[in-house]
């Protein structure tokens, strides 16, 4: 990990109180503050910016994602195709 993604606490989910541009304020979060460099450790909430950068976060290959077979998603019967479809799922 960098330095922004080793300063994230876990644990720390956010109180669902958001900055007047309606970003979240939670301490150490990626990006808090504006922080877009994967170099410098996410700090507590400065006040006024929230999080507005993405530093520290990131993804493991397609997590979130998933091949979705043609049974299960459905195809034009009438056509007789049976390639995949593909989809996406959102996750927390």
């Amino acid at each position: 990990l960098n330095a922004a993604g080793r300063s994230f606490v876990a644990g720390f989910q956010g109180d669902g109180s958001l900055t007047a541009n309606g970003d979240a304020n939670q301490n150490y979060w990626p990006g808090i503050n504006g922080n877009s460099s994967s170099g410098t450790a996410n700090m507590i909430f400065g006040g006024s910016i929230g999080v507005t950068g993405a530093a520290g976060s990131g993804s493991m290959g397609n997590i979130g994602f998933a091949i979705v077979d043609s049974v299960s998603a459905g195809y034009n019967a009438g056509s007789g195709s049976t390639s995949p479809s593909f989809g996406g799922r959102g996750v927390r």
